[in-house]
């Protein structure tokens, strides 16, 4: 099974083989943002006419007896380097992301049509997907962070966002370069949506990190609630909730950031009369 085991599309495979589904069956590799990258090309798919219904979303496993990949990671300075291990993004004391081994997480997407004629329960609705890619360094964002600004700027234009869930990991110039962009396109913290970061209590899934804060930011959109920040100290002019709230949601972004300059944000929304 060493083959099988470390073959990239495997897991799309699997779902594929297991569930006897014949249609086009892809993995999309776009390290940290894979996981938004394949939700926003199933939109597409489906927004186009292309099918009806697509499983999406992302997996990562990175355990291993020798340590390596933590090594690597922790070679680069990326891992936190807190006592407890709490990364705390977006805090003044942030020192690094905190390493998960694996995570998954598949999205069922659907047109409208085929929703209602199966009488499924809708969370969210995906309104827009945009995807860029910085090129300017392999493990590095770019510090000007002017493709991000972009990308956000296009995604959000003309709607009123409640809330960001970010990708937010807490390294140091990421969560620099992602608040510089916020308060680029929203304004000030009270101009802001509320914003969180999954990451910061789940630790970083990777490539599988994506399709989590699409889930996770669909259920904050169905149930109106917003997850608070495992954050001390937080850096000024954020819009970061310390704890979990009620509160109306009918807009929300979902964004990702990964290694080698990919981008990738997707908007959702409410579907009234669903939630």
């Amino acid at each position: 099974m060493v083959i099988p085991a470390t073959m990239p599309n495997s897991p799309a495979a699997w779902v594929s083989i297991c569930f006897g589904i014949h249609g086009q069956c892809a993995t999309m590799n776009a390290s940290c943002a894979s996981g938004t990258v394949a939700a926003g090309e199933a939109f597409r798919r489906i927004r186009d006419g292309y099918e009806d219904v697509v499983l999406s979303g992302g997996v990562e496993c990175l355990r291993e007896s020798s340590g390596a990949i933590m090594r690597g990671f922790d070679l680069l300075g990326a891992l936190t380097r807190s006592d407890d291990g709490i990364p705390r993004p977006f805090s003044t004391k942030r020192s690094g992301f905190l390493f998960s081994e694996g995570g998954a997480c598949i999205l069922v997407l659907e047109s409208y049509a085929h929703a209602q004629s199966r009488n499924a329960r809708i969370y969210a609705e995906i309104l827009d997907y945009r995807s860029c890619s910085d090129a300017a360094n392999i493990v590095q964002i770019e510090k000007s962070g002017s493709q991000i600004i972009g990308m956000l700027g296009d995604i959000s234009g003309g709607h009123t966002i409640d809330y960001l869930n970010a990708h937010g990991t807490g390294t140091e110039t990421n969560d620099e370069v992602e608040a510089l962009a916020i308060q680029r396109i929203f304004g000030d913290a009270g101009q802001q949506p509320l914003i969180s970061s999954t990451k910061g209590i789940i630790g970083h899934t990777l490539g599988a990190s994506g399709a989590i804060g699409a889930a996770v930011t669909a259920l904050s959109i169905a149930h109106d609630a917003v997850h608070g920040n495992l954050t001390d100290d937080p850096m000024e002019n954020l819009n970061l909730p310390v704890s979990s709230l009620k509160t109306a949601v009918r807009r929300a972004l979902t964004v990702s950031y990964g290694f080698g300059g990919h981008n990738a944000a997707l908007l959702l929304g409410k579907v009234d009369g669903h939630g």
